[in-house]
C-alpha cells in the first residue's frame, strides 16, 4: 500500500503535498462534539505537475451511543481532473478509482493514546468485525460552475461506489472565492452492501443535508464537513510542504482567513475562524467537549458557540507592531449533553469586541499568493438573558456568561487574488 503511494508520487513532480489531521472537535458550533461517530482521522493528498491526484484517508468510527461497536477505515484513490470550457461555462469531471480496507486496522490504540495525553476518557469498543476487508472503488465528480470577478457558482455532483461496502451519492451549490475558500450546501445519501451495524449507524449519520467548506491559503488548509439530521461534524488541518518551494507572487491583501485559539477563565480552548474584507469580519468561534471545571464527569459535554459580524480596524504603531480591534454582534449557543441526551439548548443574542496587536507590516512572511501575521488578542463578549441557563448545571453555568473573558492568539492569512487575474 505505501509502496503504491510513494510510486504513484515519484512518476512526475510534485505541486501539493498536503498533510493534516481530523477530528469531530471541529464543530464550528453547529455540530456538537461528543466523540462519537466520525471521531478522528489521518489525511494526505498530492498532486503531480501533470495534476495526477493521490488521496490517503485514514478514519476511526465509533458507535458509541446505540450499538457500542467500532470500525476503521483506510482509503486510497487517485483521480485526474479533465476541464471543458462552453463559456460561460466551466465544466470538470474528476474520475476516480482506488481501494478500500475497513475493519480492524488498530486506530483503537492509537485514539486511546492521544486521550491518555490529553485527559480524556478511554474509548473501549467492540470491533464491528476483526478481520480486515478490502473493496474496489470507484467513482466520479461532475462540476460546472459560472467564474465571475473573483470566484465562481457551481453545481457540484458526485457518486463513488465501493464494491461490497458503500456507495455515496452527493448533490452541493457551491461558491468558491477566488479558488482558496469553497462552501458548499446541498444533500448526502449514503448507502450501504455490507451488514455491520456500527457501519450501517455511520451511514445513517452522514445522510441528509450537508455543509461544508474547504480553505486553501497554500502553506495551510483546512476543511470541515456538517450532517444536519445527526449533528455530526469533522474538520481537518493541515499544511503543504510543498508551497515553501513556491514562487513568492503575493503584491496586495485582497481578503484575509484568520484561524486561532482563545482561553477563557477556566482554561477551555475556544478555536476562532474568521473572513474578513475591508472593515467587514465574519467570526465563528466554538468550544466543545468535556467540561475543563468538571473532568471528572465526562459524560457532560458542551457546546458554547458564537457567530458574530461586525466592523475590523487596523492601526499602525511600527512596522512590526500593527494594533486592531473589532466590534461584534450576533448570537451565542449554548448546548450541554448529559450521557447523549440534551440537558440545555439555547441561543440568545451577543455583543463583542476584541483587541489585540498583529505581528509584521503585510507581505512581510509569505508564500504564493499569501501572506501570514501572527497576532495576540483578548476579547470580551456580553451575553444577553443568560439567567435561565445559570439553574440548570452547576458545572456548566460557569460557561454561560452573561460576560465570557478570553485571551488567545490567532493567525491571520491574507491572500492576494492576483492568482485569478
Amino acid at each position: 500500500m505505501l509502496g503504491i503511494f510513494i510510486s504513484t508520487l515519484c512518476a512526475s513532480p510534485l505541486k501539493t503535498l498536503q498533510m493534516g489531521t481530523g477530528n469531530d472537535w471541529y464543530t464550528l458550533g453547529l455540530g456538537n462534539n461528543l466523540d462519537d461517530g466520525l471521531s478522528f482521522g489521518g489525511h494526505i493528498w498530492a498532486t503531480t505537475e501533470n495534476d495526477l491526484a493521490i488521496r490517503l484517508d485514514l478514519l476511526g468510527y465509533t458507535d458509541r451511543l446505540d450499538s457500542q461497536l467500532r470500525y476503521d477505515e483506510l482509503n486510497l484513490t487517485t483521480s485526474y481532473p479533465i476541464t471543458l470550457n462552453a463559456s460561460p461555462l466551466t465544466f470538470l469531471l474528476i474520475p476516480q478509482a482506488g481501494f478500500t480496507l475497513e475493519g480492524n486496522l488498530g486506530f483503537e490504540s492509537i485514539q486511546n493514546s492521544y486521550h491518555r495525553l490529553v485527559d480524556r476518557d478511554q474509548v473501549h469498543l467492540t470491533y464491528d468485525e476483526q478481520t480486515v476487508d478490502a473493496h474496489l472503488l470507484l467513482g466520479a465528480t461532475v462540476l460546472g460552475s459560472i467564474p465571475f470577478s473573483w470566484g465562481s457558482l457551481g453545481l457540484e455532483t458526485s457518486y463513488r461506489h465501493t464494491f461490497a461496502w458503500e456507495g455515496k451519492t452527493q448533490a452541493l451549490v457551491s461558491f468558491s472565492l477566488d479558488n482558496a475558500l469553497t462552501i458548499k450546501g446541498g444533500y448526502t445519501l449514503m448507502t450501504g452492501y455490507e451488514e455491520g451495524t456500527a457501519h450501517l449507524e455511520m451511514l445513517s449519520r452522514l445522510s441528509g443535508p450537508t455543509f461544508a467548506y474547504t480553505f486553501n491559503s497554500g502553506l495551510f488548509f483546512n476543511s470541515w464537513e456538517y450532517h444536519k439530521n445527526s449533528g455530526s461534524s469533522y474538520g481537518i488541518f493541515g499544511v503543504d510542504v510543498m508551497e515553501l518551494f513556491q514562487e513568492k507572487k503575493f503584491k496586495s491583501k485582497d481578503f484575509s482567513y484568520s484561524m486561532g485559539f482563545l482561553y477563557d477563565g477556566q482554561g477551555q480552548q475556544n478555536r476562532s475562524f474568521s473572513l474578513t474584507n475591508d472593515e467587514f469580519v465574519l467570526e465563528i468561534r466554538h468550544k466543545n467537549g468535556p467540561l475543563f471545571n468538571a473532568m471528572d464527569e465526562q459524560e457532560k459535554r458542551m457546546t458554547v458557540a458564537s457567530w458574530m459580524v461586525g466592523y475590523h480596524r487596523e492601526l499602525y504603531a511600527s512596522e512590526m507592531i500593527h494594533p486592531y480591534f473589532k466590534i461584534m454582534g450576533g448570537l451565542e449557543r449554548f448546548n450541554l449533553e448529559i450521557n447523549y441526551i440534551t440537558e440545555v439548548e439555547g441561543t440568545l443574542p451577543v455583543l463583542g469586541i476584541e483587541a489585540g496587536v498583529q505581528l509584521g507590516k503585510s507581505g512581510l512572511w509569505v508564500t504564493g499568493y499569501d501572506s501570514y501575521r501572527p497576532r495576540v488578542t483578548a476579547s470580551a463578549q456580553y451575553v444577553f438573558g443568560t439567567d435561565s441557563l445559570h439553574n440548570t448545571d452547576d458545572d456548566f453555568s460557569v460557561h454561560t456568561g452573561p460576560w465570557i473573558l478570553m485571551l488567545g492568539i490567532g493567525l491571520d492569512i491574507e491572500h492576494d487574488s492576483s492568482s485569478t487575474n
